[in-house]
């Protein structure tokens, strides 16, 4: 099929440029603030270890209970395609979960630390930010395929997603040092707040007529789960993911680890995971730069990723 190179999103840059600048700050303030990041996992680790004084065994218990949201993700993604919060599909998820989200840090801010109390909590902001995630995720998809850029809002999701990750784990090793319990969670209520605050911008380029389309609607619970089922390409690709989730040796054994063995300081997990995270941009940044190219040579035909 020949593309109209006229009306093509890489003909469009304001239009573009708008899409990126969105999905951008949004990216930015979920991988900020998500409860499955380094800020809040490295802290709240650090809170269980040294506070609290638990065990290996009960800080990967904590995590591993406090997961079990992202272990059913495919639920929420169900839930987004049936429902739409005050009839705003998923801007209506951004206005809806990420204040309970900021509640939940509220409450964990205000609440007398304990274990029990930073489970209930964290829990709550799990589940709010499984929805979050699921509209958010399910939108970018969708922006992509209409507009013919679902290779450079990938690269853009990578980019934009590994930086405040990379970044809150060198500052997670900080916070879990000098921060106590109560301005860390504020500070988190308070990037769950900017994502609310997200979800009043609607951005003609990103909403105009995005709902219309026959593939953006669903077709029943049963319907989506049949469809998900028979969906062949989705069985490699989650065997991939959990090969590479399946390290069961890089959370809670390396931090205690460095801690207790080697006696090195709270930082030095943050650090590390901080390191790891980087390496990953330069591949990144060569994707999107492969990705340009191959645009370049896709002018006569084809449609453009």
């Amino acid at each position: 099929m020949l593309l109209d190179t006229a009306s093509s999103p890489a003909r469009n840059p304001p239009a573009t440029s708008q899409i990126f600048l969105y999905f951008g700050s949004l990216t930015l303030l979920i991988y900020l603030a998500t409860p499955s990041g380094y800020l809040v996992d490295i802290a709240t680790s650090y809170m269980l270890k040294n506070r609290l004084h638990a065990t290996a065994s009960q800080v990967s218990m904590f995590r591993l209970l406090t997961g079990i949201p992202a272990y059913i993700a495919f639920v929420f993604g169900l839930a987004r395609d049936l429902w739409s919060p005050f009839g705003l599909r998923d801007r209506g998820y951004f206005l809806c979960f990420a204040p309970i989200a900021a509640a939940s840090f509220l409450w964990m801010a205000f609440y007398h630390l304990s274990y029990s109390g930073l489970f209930l909590g964290s829990l709550f902001v799990m589940l709010s930010f499984r929805f979050i995630a699921a509209a958010y995720q399910a939108l970018l998809a969708l922006i992509g395929q209409q507009k013919l850029m679902t290779g450079r809002l990938t690269t853009l999701w990578q980019v934009v997603s590994y930086i405040p990750m990379g970044a809150s784990a060198f500052i997670s090793g900080w916070v879990a040092i000098h921060l106590p319990p109560r301005p860390t969670f504020l500070l988190m209520a308070a990037l769950a707040l900017g994502i609310a605050f997200l979800g009043f911008w609607k951005p003609a380029s990103v909403f105009r007529e995005t709902y219309e389309a026959p593939h953006s609607r669903g077709s029943g619970l049963v319907g989506d789960l049949k469809r998900l089922a028979r969906h062949r390409a989705i069985y490699p690709a989650v065997l991939i993911m959990f090969r590479w989730n399946f390290s069961p040796g890089s959370a809670t054994p390396l931090q205690f680890y460095l801690t207790n063995q080697l006696h090195a300081s709270d930082a030095a997990f943050a650090n590390f995971n901080a390191i790891f995270v980087v390496s990953f941009l330069p591949a990144f940044f060569l994707y999107g730069y492969l990705l340009q190219e191959g645009l370049s040579k896709n002018c006569c035909g084809g449609e453009p990723s």
